[in-house]
């Protein structure tokens, strides 16, 4: 690739970089909109979710409600599953270190209280809970 084309792509990248990492996120009316289908009975609770010092979520691929009413959130960060209490309180965090997987993609929860976590590459895993 010739020098010019490399500077022209890296030019390119790095404006698409400074601009993503400027631009204010989208207001919440728009974030829970559907763009064709009847608008659904949710709402967004901004800073509903809340993570202790150091917890951090990744990219979100699953969220279940269990028989408790307590909500569990399946992400591609370093706590991969997290358990909430309906109003946003962390109950849990399982870590990456203690429940393996290569990227979440799927999670339920059975009518027994097992945890069905899916991942990218098919492998589901029954996981029971520890009770709090």
């Amino acid at each position: 690739m010739p020098l010019r084309n490399l500077l022209a792509l890296l030019f390119t990248l790095t404006t698409v970089i400074a601009r993503s990492q400027t631009a204010a996120p989208p207001p919440v009316e728009q974030v829970a909109k559907l763009k064709s289908a009847a608008p659904l009975p949710y709402k967004v609770l901004p800073n509903w979710a809340q993570l202790p010092k150091g917890y951090n979520f990744g990219e979100c691929s699953g969220v279940d409600i269990d028989k408790r009413g307590n909500v569990w959130v399946f992400n591609r960060g370093h706590w991969p599953i997290f358990e909430f209490d309906r109003f946003g309180k962390m109950l849990q965090a399982w870590s990456e270190d203690t429940f393996r997987v290569k990227s979440a993609h799927g999670i339920r929860v059975s009518p027994d209280g097992n945890l069905w976590a899916v991942d990218v590459d098919g492998h589901a895993r029954p996981s029971k809970p520890q009770t709090l």
